[in-house]
């Protein structure tokens, strides 16, 4: 199709057709100073936009990218510095130190890094929350770590260590060590701290 000239306002990129590409890949184009880019399966179903005309546009720079590791780090109100090591998708040993702090008055901060705008387009959010729900709680639900967990914070409640964090690093390392091998003859449940009434957190089913 052809555009009638002067009535070209802001540009779209639909992915028509795709071959060979991996279903994990990322799909980023870049038109000017701003980059747009999602996951390969979002973009069959929804365009990416840009600010620019195509009679004004630079060429599109296309790239496909895949995933070299993904790790979800938890958050502490009161820690900024953490320490995430980790493999790649080929087994390599990576790491990475992050500071995490709030943002400080103007001019107390770290210089800002250059960013292009970046982020899915059109996508509905209400869907891919409850998809993500759903998952989450299917997996949870399969390895028992709500009631497990559950029971930790139960014991560091009543125990009240005075290193909480150590003492939950215990608990899974016990948890860790024991889940090849039978349960213990003691009736504890491995890795699940007992209280003074001699009954175990429950572990996962």
């Amino acid at each position: 199709a052809k555009f009638p000239a002067g009535e070209q306002g802001d540009m779209e990129v639909i992915l028509t057709d795709v071959e060979g590409l991996p279903p994990d890949s990322l799909i980023s184009i870049r038109s000017g100073c701003t980059r747009r880019q999602a996951p390969l399966s979002s973009l069959r179903d929804h365009a990416l936009r840009f600010p620019q005309a195509i009679s004004s546009t630079d060429p599109l720079k296309v790239d496909v990218l895949q995933p070299l590791v993904s790790h979800r780090l938890v958050l502490h109100p009161r820690e900024e510095n953490y320490r995430i090591e980790t493999r790649s998708t080929y087994g390599s040993l990576l790491t990475m130190g992050l500071r995490v702090r709030p943002l400080a008055e103007e001019g107390a901060s770290a210089p800002v890094a250059r960013t292009t705008s970046t982020g899915e387009q059109h996508l509905d959010a209400e869907f891919k929350y409850h998809q993500a729900a759903s998952s989450a709680r299917e997996y949870l639900d399969s390895h028992g770590l709500l009631p497990y967990f559950q029971g930790l914070l139960q014991a560091v409640i009543h125990q009240k260590p005075a290193d909480p964090y150590r003492y939950l690093w215990e608990q899974l390392g016990a948890l860790v060590q024991a889940a090849p091998g039978p349960a213990k003859d003691s009736g504890e449940a491995a890795g699940a701290p007992a209280d003074d009434s001699g009954e175990a957190a429950p572990g996962p089913a």
